[in-house]
């Protein structure tokens, strides 16, 4: 589904969680719990908008980056926090393109926000110029308010899809389960 043709959410109290949620590890798993905890407090809809292909994969097309879970999987990972409605839209060239100021009066127009929920390194728009900051600064003039829950960090490294990654590529498992917060599936040894 286009993110244009993207079907309005028509209540006032949504929070919604954006990320690509590669892996839904335990840094995801924060970010979209907190939406959901949220929209409960508020007597909300908790809301996940995410991607069903990786943004590189149209941003940089001569690079070949892995997705950590097929995407049957990361659906049902999504659906196992709660969440009211997922949003797994293709990131397209026209998304890619957008500037952080359309980006976030497209997601306006649609999602109608209460609240939007992201990780402290998420970044939208036009070659990724948009941060948190600037959906801090976007909140004032749109009426809602932008969360960043705290990274996770197990034995002082980052909870990230970067470095599971990495450890998928050195066959450090046991570090990768621990990270996700589950056991692997029996495809992810083939993720590089």
């Amino acid at each position: 589904m286009c993110f244009n043709k993207m079907l309005k959410i028509t209540t006032k109290k949504n929070v919604v969680a954006i990320g690509t949620f590669d892996g839904v590890h335990l840094g995801h798993q924060r970010i979209i719990s907190r939406a959901v905890n949220l929209a409960r407090n508020i007597k909300g809809t908790s809301v996940v908008l995410t991607f069903s292909n990786h943004p590189i994969s149209v941003i940089d097309k001569n690079y070949c980056l892995k997705q950590i879970s097929g995407q049957k999987e990361k659906i049902q990972l999504i659906e196992a926090l709660h969440v009211d409605v997922l949003l797994n839209i293709p990131f397209t060239q026209k998304l890619s393109i957008l500037s952080p100021e359309e980006f976030v009066k497209m997601l306006y127009d649609k999602l109608k926000p209460a609240a939007i929920v992201v990780g402290p390194n998420f970044s939208f728009g036009y070659k990724g110029s948009g941060t948190p900051k600037t959906l801090i600064e976007a909140g004032k003039v749109y009426g809602f308010k932008t969360e960043i829950p705290e990274v996770v960090s197990i034995n002082n490294t980052f909870v990230s899809s970067t470095v599971i990654r990495k450890l998928i590529a050195e066959g450090n498992y046991s570090q990768v389960e621990l990270f996700l917060g589950r056991n692997l599936s029996p495809k992810i040894k083939t993720v590089v």
